[in-house]
């Protein structure tokens, strides 16, 4: 028996899949979003049967496809044998409502088909409170009184909902419920704002890896800090952030997050639920937007990334656009590329091509708010020094019978705490362009 169940879990849910496409959309777009769609259902561990398409100027209101379409959806049913239907968007309540009455067998959308995967991937206590959060979110309107649609939610695809107990829950319960998650929630993002505060007081900059999903952003995260974070050919891999230090020359230590990757019509409510694990990003002083270089939605992925990150107000931030994956494109194909994104560094998370290069364009971002100094410590105040090391560069310095004599690169923070230190404040400006030509590397 358990061995017949087992195989039961194992087996990939039947799919149908049904798209509506509207004139505005070209038949090359079409067939990108086609199978990102069926590789979302892949990872979601079901199996795509058969594809029933509709071009209309606009979804039906009630049914999303034609009445007479839908009839094709039964009959596609009936040769395949699927136990899921799909629709291939974000559907209302009340079309949700009249499809489940409709068709005998499970319907869901693609909000439902993501949330199922950031199920699959949530492992800490936070990502499992966001994930259920967005779940509960998208049922309470969905709730339709006779309890028909969670009914269905039996094994195979969509099913990973927030648990057994929350299947026949009334709006109150499960209010009560998201209230509790939010107040969770909002306790862990005052311990992540104190991490952040402490990091701010030390002047340590922050950097965050964005980007769509599987543009490679984890395996770049594991070359950049030498690590071994999970970094897998799968749609939302990362769905918690992850955070380490490292030290760059020039810079001193700076802190680098890896985030949850995003995709194509994600509703706002979605990534609002998910805001714990974006606050890194609100954080950072440079994001490093990955994008897979091979891909033949390029440009369209760009542009959903770029267009959430101005929905979160984002898009003011300091940005480096980092080509990833070029180990799987031609010379041909990467000059053209480079003509297109002639400020993009082009690299190789794999391979490890152009991180030199990649890392020297972190340190020349990061060193734009840099300020030179040229100052005079006293032996005394020497340890003061270490603060250069630490955060800045050091360019120049020259030992007198006092103290030292030091020309360096800094934060705006710290070339303010050097400021009574300044030259200015002991010497003439004639004299300190003198010493400046004198002074010794």
């Amino acid at each position: 028996m358990r061995h017949a169940k087992n195989s039961r879990e194992s087996r990939k849910a039947q799919v149908v899949l049904v798209r509506v496409v509207t004139p505005d959309v070209s038949e090359k777009m079409e067939k990108i979003e086609e199978e990102e769609t069926c590789r979302l259902i892949e990872d979601a561990g079901g199996e795509v049967r058969k594809v029933v398409r509709q071009k209309r100027s606009h979804p039906h209101p009630t049914w999303y496809v034609g009445k007479g379409k839908l009839k094709e959806v039964e009959r596609a049913l009936e040769e395949t044998q699927a136990e899921v239907v799909l629709f291939d968007t974000s559907l209302t309540p009340s079309q949700m409502t009249h499809l489940q009455e409709y068709l005998p067998v499970k319907v869901l959308d693609r909000i439902h088909l993501i949330l199922d995967i950031f199920s699959r991937r949530a492992h800490s206590r936070e990502g499992k409170l966001q994930v259920e959060l967005a779940q509960l979110t998208y049922m309470l309107p969905r709730l339709t009184g006779k309890g028909r649609e969670l009914s269905r939610l039996g094994g195979g695809i969509g099913t990973r909902g927030p648990g057994e107990p929350y299947l026949e829950v009334k709006q109150r319960e499960i209010r009560r419920r998201i209230r509790h998650i939010k107040g969770e929630l909002e306790h862990i993002q005052q311990h992540y704002q104190t991490q952040r505060r402490l990091r701010f007081e030390h002047h340590v900059p922050q950097i965050a890896l964005i980007g769509y999903t599987n543009a490679g952003k984890s395996t770049l995260f594991n070359r950049l800090t030498q690590e071994h974070v999970p970094a897998q050919d799968q749609t939302f891999t990362t769905l918690e952030p992850v955070t380490r230090r490292l030290v760059l020359e020039g810079i001193g230590e700076v802190v680098i997050s890896d985030t949850v990757g995003f995709i194509r019509k994600l509703p706002p409510w979605l990534i609002e639920a998910f805001r714990t694990t974006l606050m890194e990003v609100y954080s950072a002083q440079l994001l490093l937007h990955v994008l897979d270089a091979s891909s033949v939605a390029l440009d369209d992925e760009r542009r959903t990334v770029e267009t959430i990150l101005k929905r979160m107000e984002l898009d003011t931030l300091s940005r480096l656009e980092v080509l990833n994956k070029i180990d799987r494109i031609g010379n041909d194909e990467r000059q053209h590329l480079q003509l297109l994104f002639p400020n993009a560094v082009f690299v190789s998370a794999r391979t490890g091509e152009g991180m030199s290069e990649l890392v020297e364009r972190i340190v020349y971002e990061l060193r734009k708010g840099q300020q030179q100094i040229h100052i005079f410590l006293p032996y005394t105040q020497l340890g003061k020094r270490d603060l250069i090391f630490k955060h800045g560069s050091l360019e120049k310095e020259k030992h007198l019978r006092e103290g030292v004599e030091i020309i360096a690169r800094v934060p705006e923070w710290l070339s303010t705490l050097f400021a009574p230190y300044s030259m200015k404040s002991h010497k003439t400006g004639d004299e300190i362009d003198q010493e400046s030509s004198d002074v010794v590397s």
